[in-house]
């Protein structure tokens, strides 16, 4: 995986994300080993226990980030575009032949209509 892509952030990571979590993993690199696991260790208990309240709570941004298929689309094709930017190149290739294929097959299908 590119490095770039390493920085960008999904759409679920976006909404666990806070200005001063993102200060503390930066800090990481830079803190001595014991603390650099315990600092490690609290950013993901931290991620863990906001992503339990937007599960619990049926109003949360978690419940609104549901993908609606396009008009004519379908979730499967959303979905491989979605994950294409974090694939391999030869991964990429493979993602781009699927949805090759899922687009024809929806052009023959809307034919047959």
């Amino acid at each position: 995986m590119d490095e770039n892509v390493l920085k960008t952030m999904t759409t679920f990571d976006s909404l666990l994300q806070s200005q001063h979590l993102q200060m503390l993993k930066a800090a990481i690199p830079y803190l001595s080993g014991n603390a650099k696991n315990t600092l490690s260790i609290l950013c993901k208990l931290l991620e863990l226990k906001k992503t339990i309240q937007m599960s619990v709570d049926e109003t949360s941004a978690l419940s609104m980030c549901s993908v609606t298929p396009e008009e004519g689309g379908s979730n499967i094709l959303l979905l491989l575009k979605e994950i294409r930017p974090y694939c391999t190149k030869a991964e990429q290739e493979n993602v781009d032949f699927f949805v090759d294929v899922f687009q024809m097959y929806e052009t023959y299908a809307s034919m047959l209509t």
